[in-house]
């Protein structure tokens, strides 16, 4: 017996076909994946091209939008080289959780001495606090990320 299923149809804006054929032979996709690109605001080959394959675009070297970073990464390099503590201070959000495992990986890999704590939503509240500050400080922590 087949589930209840709502009766949605997927309802396309009306594109000119010859610009969805366009697009869909200049990136090789089918005509319904450019035309998706296309209600997206996607309408030119080089910028479906940079959504399609985002490890091609040329970032901007990082020192230039966060001044702050090479302090940061010669922080996190001391700590290595002295095996000192690191601690990160994550989040429980979609975001945070991903970003503390990514950070807490990466970290391991370069052999850092490092450990992490997310904060309860419920005792905690949001973001970093004073009870964490301390039990880092407590368990030999030389820099916390957060």
């Amino acid at each position: 017996m087949r589930p209840n299923l709502p009766n949605q149809r997927w309802i396309l804006a009306d594109l000119p076909e010859a610009e969805i054929q366009s697009l869909a032979e200049s990136l090789n996709v089918s005509p319904l994946i450019a035309q998706i690109l296309m209600e997206r605001g996607l309408e030119s080959p080089e910028a479906a091209r940079i959504f399609l394959e985002p490890d091609s675009l040329e970032l901007p070297p990082p020192l230039q939008d966060f001044p702050d970073l090479a302090i940061s990464l010669d922080l996190i390099v001391e700590m290595i080289e002295t095996e000192r503590a690191i601690a990160i201070c994550g989040d429980y959000d979609a975001d945070g959780m991903t970003s503390t495992a990514l950070l807490l990986r990466a970290l391991g890999r370069l052999g850092a001495n490092v450990d992490y704590a997310i904060p309860s939503r419920m005792s905690d509240g949001y973001g970093i606090n004073s009870r964490l500050v301390n039990e880092f400080a407590e368990a030999g922590v030389g820099l916390i990320i957060t």
